[in-house]
């Protein structure tokens, strides 16, 4: 074999180093810090009552108008984390068929927690989501779990 043949267990070796490098660079770029504030747009927007599942995919989040105030929620259900829905004006879980108020109260399981809120304001008449702030059910009525709207 020459010095510029590679034998099978070399090549091997080889290419477990380069997946493993590849798997390291990618747990890395995972790590990158995410923004902690997303501007979900004009208050506008949300003027109509009810859920908006807008940015459920791209975002986890939903919006959640009711009456005089808007929270925001995340769209993950909280019985297997699948992406929420909205059909009809009612929050679904295509997964496994639960379904959650417009508050994010389970109405029917499998889930049986309420959907997490995080805090929400609003600045120059957009509505700015705080990942970093969370409210379970006991605290959605703190000042930062939701913003107040003038009809």
């Amino acid at each position: 074999m020459s010095p510029d043949e590679t034998s099978r267990r070399e090549f091997v070796a080889l290419t477990c180093a380069c997946c493993a490098a590849a798997l390291g660079a990618d747990a890395l770029a995972d790590e990158a810090p995410q923004p902690t504030t997303i501007d979900l747009g004009p208050l506008s927007d949300f003027k109509t009552e009810g859920p908006y599942d807008k940015f459920a995919r791209s975002k986890k989040l939903l919006v959640l108008s009711t009456g005089k105030r808007i929270a925001v929620a995340t769209a993950r259900c909280t019985h297997k984390t699948c992406v929420l829905k909205v059909n009809e004006g009612q929050l679904n879980c295509p997964c496994h068929k639960s379904k959650f108020d417009n508050d994010g109260i389970p109405l029917n399981g499998p889930a049986k927690v309420s959907l997490n809120r995080y805090g929400v304001s609003i600045v120059d008449d957009h509505l700015i989501v705080d990942l970093s702030k969370q409210f379970e059910e006991r605290r959605w009525d703190e000042v930062e779990a939701f913003v107040s709207i003038e009809s």
